[in-house]
């Protein structure tokens, strides 16, 4: 690429997307869980979209409730208000972006996404220190970065996704090789915009290199590992087919032994046909 060109497109990605209203107002909400509930539910209940996601999440098989959620204050007392939120700022994101002829479909970075966020959720329930909800929520955002690459470059992303097929790399390295960024780079500024979590920052910003973290590298980490095993178990589509071996690091970081890493392979196998299930539910 010229390096006009590259200026002109660093410039278009310096002006991100502003942040979604509905968004804005989940993450400004009370911390007094009580309080913020019935916000959380007034806020989600006037998105017909996001609410009909949020539902058929929570009503998805993953998650094994014993009745039928038919309300956001239903799945709030079901689930918890922190997992409905964490589901509503995923899906409010998500429902802004559209795959533009880009050669990934949105509904399978969807799925993709949101098996790596169930995969973090499982990682960090072995792992001390690290927060369930704080995972999922870290897993469901780490390729925020491709969203906006999708929504500023457009069709022209599909050439990063075909460099990625023909050579075999990652989507990563071909982003590089045909815009001169990546979507690392992009999610870790539309986070700062955006003023997301610090978790979820962190998240974005190291999923694929946890060990360059200068700290907190066990988020990255648990990141890491659950994206790691989401794309070797072929759910939804990232814009690879490159996964590369575990990092022996990651390992060490989380103090997981092989046997650990079979049992979690084993879990996100068997419950597969329960995560593509969420795409179907409610359609």
């Amino acid at each position: 690429m010229k390096q006009d060109e590259l200026r002109i497109l660093t410039q278009k990605i310096k002006n991100l997307p502003t942040i979604p209203i509905i968004l804005d107002n989940i993450l400004t909400m009370l911390e007094d869980e009580n309080v913020s509930a019935v916000k959380l539910e007034a806020i989600i209940s006037n998105d017909q979209a996001i609410a009909s996601k949020v539902l058929s999440i929570a009503n998805s098989a993953y998650y094994s409730l014993s009745e039928k959620v038919t309300s956001i204050s239903h799945a709030v007392s079901l689930l918890g208000f922190t997992t409905v939120k964490n589901i509503a700022i995923g899906t409010s994101i998500f429902s802004n972006f559209s795959d533009k002829g880009s050669g990934i479909e949105m509904k399978d970075l969807w799925l993709h996404s949101i098996g790596v966020a169930m995969a973090s959720e499982k990682i960090a329930r072995k792992v001390s220190g690290i927060q369930p909800d704080t995972a999922f929520i870290g897993g469901l955002l780490h390729d925020i970065g491709k969203l906006t690459m999708i929504d500023i470059f457009q069709e022209r992303y599909k050439d990063a996704v075909d460099v990625a097929r023909d050579t075999a790399c990652s989507i990563c390295f071909a982003e590089d090789r045909v815009f001169g960024t990546n979507h690392i780079t992009v999610g870790e500024w539309l986070c700062e915009r955006w003023h997301l979590p610090p978790e979820v920052i962190l998240s974005v910003k190291y999923h694929r290199s946890p060990w360059l973290a200068a700290e907190n590298k066990e988020l990255p980490s648990v990141v890491y590992l659950g994206n790691n095993i989401i794309k070797r178990e072929k759910i939804g589509f990232a814009g690879d087919n490159y996964t590369p071996r575990i990092d022996e690091r990651v390992l060490k970081t989380l103090n997981l032994t092989e046997v650990s890493l079979s049992e979690l392979y084993s879990f996100v196998r068997a419950e597969k046909g329960n995560i593509v299930n969420i795409l179907t539910i409610g359609e």
